[in-house]
């Protein structure tokens, strides 16, 4: 039998989708990093990563989902407020044993 991939979450990931993540990011959509125009003419899209357009407080995965979450120069741009509540997504949907960094 096939040992199953790790599913890895890169939030924030802003203009660089890295192969073998699930990248994600509130404020950018695939179209626009693809489009590599402007801002977004130093993108980088490796192979294999896949992209979802949505917010780290409002994840759209299901409880348990994700063995590993990176979240690499991102939180400090949450407000405030809301920090709390990202936190909360993220340990909603790691694994029990899962790895936030």
């Amino acid at each position: 039998m096939k040992k199953k991939e790790p599913i890895r979450l890169n939030l924030g990931c802003g203009v660089a989708i890295i192969s073998g993540f699930v990248n994600i990011d509130k404020f950018y959509t695939l179209k626009q990093l693809q489009s590599k125009k402007g801002i977004f003419k130093q993108a980088v899209i490796q192979p294999g990563g896949t992209f979802v357009q949505a917010d780290m407080c409002a994840l759209p995965f299901k409880d348990d989902y994700a063995d590993y979450i990176e979240t690499i120069d991102a939180v400090e741009h949450i407000s405030f407020r809301e920090v709390q509540k990202a936190f909360d997504e993220m340990f909603r949907v790691l694994k029990p044993g899962g790895k936030l960094q």
